[in-house]
């Protein structure tokens, strides 16, 4: 982007196949907009750093995993300062739900969003936010009225310098709020209907470096099974060998702060 090699040049590839003993010849054709990514991360009005940043480009991938048609109905249900929705807008979605327990998020997100609006003035949507606490999310939203949620949860503090026992204490708290939220969903949501979920995962101790027998799960997924959801790959059986996932069929991300890891896991759920 920055020596213009798409508009004054080009650059070209060659891609060798060990199985097929082929080359391929491949010339960029887009680069992406890291620019317009750090603006809107960075830039906008509102940002609450206490409750977790997602990086827009990961709200964009975990949109594109639900799978559904922009014309289905959407929703963010820990809409914290709006990333997702406001990521969902740009991506086309024309019907967007965002709620949250805290009246600062909702007042956050409304305003990103009007701010967003102003960048795309052309582009028209139906936005609903509005408060509410994630266990009693069926008393605001119809039963099998939403086609996708897409969503990060809270995730636990973001000073993780806490003591083993008080990890696991945080564990149980934490997983208790995600059944909870699982619950709600099975009942707003229709059959079929996909669930795309951040985890937190904590780390048995304060290096970076770590191994497989370091890190805390949440201990939720067979109680969300129970409820009638079942986890979903991230690609076709023939090309899971192309990304890593965990065990739990989940993939590992993580971001530096202040000197340490803190790890989150992806899952996409689909209700039976």
């Amino acid at each position: 982007k920055k020596n213009k090699l798409i508009e004054n040049g080009a650059e070209f590839y060659l891609i060798k196949d060990n199985f097929k003993n082929k080359i391929f010849l491949g010339k960029t054709l887009a680069v992406q907009d890291f620019e317009f990514y750090s603006f809107r991360d960075y830039s906008r009005p509102q940002r609450d750093l206490k409750s977790g940043i997602l990086p827009p480009k990961l709200a964009q991938i975990m949109l594109n995993l639900s799978g559904f048609e922009k014309s289905k109905v959407l929703l963010d249900p820990f809409c914290g300062s709006g990333t997702i929705l406001q990521e969902a807008f740009l991506m086309g979605y024309q019907k967007i739900i965002g709620t949250d327990k805290s009246q600062k998020a909702i007042d956050d997100s409304l305003l990103n969003l009007e701010w967003i609006k102003n960048k795309k003035k052309n582009q028209n949507f139906n936005l609903k936010i509005f408060q509410s606490d994630v266990s009693v999310l069926s008393q605001k939203i119809n039963d099998n009225f939403v086609d996708s949620i897409v969503t990060e949860p809270y995730l636990g503090p973001t000073d993780l310098f806490l003591d083993l026992k008080s990890k696991l204490k945080l564990r149980k708290e934490i997983s208790f709020l995600y059944i909870n939220a699982f619950k709600e969903f099975k009942k707003v949501l229709k059959t079929g209907g996909r669930v795309i979920i951040v985890l937190p995962i904590f780390l048995k101790n304060k290096n970076k470096k770590f191994k497989e027998s370091d890190l805390i799960y949440l201990d939720v997924l067979a109680e969300i099974q129970s409820l009638g959801f079942e986890v979903l790959d991230f690609l076709p059986k023939e090309f899971l060998s192309l990304i890593k996932t965990s065990e739990r069929k989940s993939i590992l991300y993580s971001r530096e702060n202040k000197n340490r890891k803190i790890l989150r896991e992806i899952f996409i759920f689909q209700k039976k």
